[in-house]
């Protein structure tokens, strides 16, 4: 009995959840979102907001299986061109902090070298432990 009680709440409780996503699923309002999103965090957002809304609507899906099929393509473009986006966003944003860097550094008489950095590989270890050289450059 009190496991039918617990399945029933289950139940109601998904219900309510289905119900409410699908009374707030506004796709046209992540494309706005999307729209209105110019840097690298504010895309971040928009992928994040239409990966949930995707997972959601798979979890909680329309009865009509067009209406379905349509919504989650729309979801997985939305979030492809979002990722373009934020990737083009991330890159320029990238170049502005260097060259903001390079300003600085030439403001401050720095020269900013364009090396490689290079992995100083161990070379073999002496078999003395290191407090007998200590010790014996002591003597």
């Amino acid at each position: 009995m009190e496991h039918n009680m617990v399945m029933e709440n289950i139940n109601e409780m998904d219900n309510v959840n289905y119900t409410n996503f699908h009374n707030q699923l506004d796709i046209d309002r992540i494309v706005q979102m999307m729209d209105n999103a110019f840097t690298a965090d504010e895309l971040t957002r928009v992928i994040n907001v239409a990966s949930a809304t995707l997972s959601a609507l798979k979890k909680y899906p329309f009865e009509v299986e067009t209406k379905q099929r349509n919504s989650i393509i729309d979801l997985e473009e939305i979030t492809d061109k979002a990722k373009n986006r934020y990737i083009t966003a991330r890159k320029n944003e990238l170049r502005a902090a260097a060259a903001a860097l390079d300003d600085a550094a030439q403001e401050w008489g720095k020269r900013i070298q364009d090396e490689e950095f290079t992995m100083v590989k161990n070379k073999n270890k002496s078999k003395t432990p290191i407090s007998d050289n200590s010790a014996k450059n002591k003597e």
